[in-house]
């Protein structure tokens, strides 16, 4: 996925990075309690959440054949070219 190509965001080379975010997928897969675990208070932050808020839905995770809420992190990397 390529979410960076049409940011609305203006990124400069100083964003450039790999930012932890941490949520919850409940049993159904939806997704709760973003937040990013470094880089906070960035712009790379800021959208690294909103593309884990308004994505899809998640596979939910299992116990005993069973689906459970669980945290989940993701890294996102932001890295600029001149293309």
């Amino acid at each position: 996925m390529n979410a960076f190509k049409d940011a609305p965001v203006n990124f400069k080379n100083s964003d450039q990075g790999t930012c932890r975010i941490r949520f919850i997928v409940d049993k159904k897969g939806n997704i709760s309690n973003v937040e990013a675990m470094n880089m906070k208070r960035t712009r790379l932050a800021k959208f690294a959440v909103e593309i884990i808020s308004n994505g899809p839905k998640w596979k939910p995770a299992s116990q005993d054949g069973k689906f459970v809420n669980a945290y989940r992190e993701q890294p996102i990397t932001l890295t600029l070219s001149d293309k």
